[in-house]
């Protein structure tokens, strides 16, 4: 059949297109995939800085990682072994479930060999209860249900045993499961207790450290602090003195000028010329010219306050002074026992941010 089929097919003519044919029908082209919306299009318009960057950040996640690894490790709460512990209790909860399916199908076996022995006794009783009236035909089905009455007993041991064998190993699954799970409730309580000791240990240390910082603040870096406003103050202070000092001596010397040489002749000459007077003069008086000015008191710059913003712009430019005024080097005096209250202020607040934190991060 195959043989015609193929003589056939040799014996057509191959058909040759020509111009007169008509044009095959034309396939239709399934509309390509726009490549802008192609993974690889939008990567491979990202940057190389972008692709750097996240180089980088895989590779630092990676390193944390494994240093967070070693440190659970190292500190002993390292938490893959109580993993492998409840993969080997889900391991085990599917072979007590395969226990009781097996356990099910040993008690229908047991259950129906049961069955054929009690039909195959009924049988035989009915059978016997006509005894006087058999046919060879019942000689013959008793035969062979007496037979019979040893492969059911067989068969009802067989399913005993195996249904007592099922039972054997959904207790030995049941004690397994039970081990594992007490051994994972130990593995876990041991895990957070080690948790929350390195907790405690921790809130320890940071809150030393707050004590570290705030002891440093007032024994070391507050009189330091301190030292250096002082001797900023003396020399302003002193720089101001030397100014108004010598002011005034110039303007004597100016006033003496305009009125000792109102004509431009010299002091040495109208000294001189000057007749002493005998007529002694009160001791309480005394020229105007002679007494300096009052040397006006340092005060320091004073800043106007700040008035209440009415629109955005204002309200922005008012927020934006208060912040630069913040980090300013305007001086003010602060007592003592004021910065000794906002350290132990800051030291306090340090604590509770930490107490807080232990207690919402601690584990359950």
């Amino acid at each position: 059949m195959y043989s015609l089929d193929a003589n056939k097919c040799a014996a057509e003519p191959p058909l040759s297109r020509t111009p007169s044919s008509p044009n095959p029908p034309e396939t239709a082209i399934p509309p390509s995939t726009p490549t802008a919306s192609l993974p690889s299009k939008s990567d491979s318009q990202r940057w190389p800085s972008s692709r750097r960057m996240a180089h980088l950040m895989d590779s630092v996640l990676a390193r944390a990682s494994v240093a967070g690894q070693h440190i659970n490790n190292y500190t002993g709460t390292d938490y893959s072994g109580i993993e492998a512990i409840k993969h080997e209790i889900s391991a085990q909860e599917g072979k007590v479930d395969a226990c009781h399916s097996t356990i099910a199908t040993a008690r229908s076996t047991h259950s129906n060999a049961h069955a054929k022995q009690a039909a195959s006794q009924k049988e035989i009783v009915s059978l016997l209860e006509r005894k006087s009236s058999w046919s060879p035909e019942d000689l013959e089905r008793y035969m062979s249900l007496v037979r019979s009455e040893h492969g059911h007993e067989q068969a009802i041991q067989a399913a005993k045993d195996g249904l007592e064998m099922a039972e054997r190993d959904l207790e030995s699954a049941r004690a397994e499961l039970e081990r594992l799970e007490r051994k994972q409730y130990h593995e876990e309580q041991i895990w957070s207790d080690t948790i929350r000791r390195n907790s405690t240990w921790v809130t320890f240390g940071l809150m030393g450290l707050n004590i570290f910082l705030l002891l440093a603040q007032i024994a070391i870096f507050e009189p330091w602090r301190r030292r250096r406003i002082v001797k900023e103050v003396q020399k302003a202070l002193d720089e101001k003195h030397a100014f108004v000092t010598g002011a005034p001596a110039a303007a004597v010397e100016r006033q003496i000028d305009t009125v000792v040489e109102p004509k431009g002749v010299p002091i040495e000459v109208a000294a001189d010329q000057t007749p002493t007077s005998t007529t002694p003069s009160p001791p309480n008086t005394i020229l105007a010219a002679d007494t300096p000015p009052p040397q006006e008191q340092a005060t320091p710059p004073v800043h106007p306050p700040l008035r209440k913003p009415q629109t955005w712009p204002e309200s922005w430019d008012y927020h934006k002074e208060r912040l630069h005024d913040l980090f300013s080097e305007r001086m003010v005096q602060v007592k003592k026992v004021d910065i000794t209250t906002t350290a132990l202020q800051g030291a306090a607040t340090g604590v509770a941010a930490m107490g807080l934190l232990f207690v919402l991060w601690r584990p359950k």
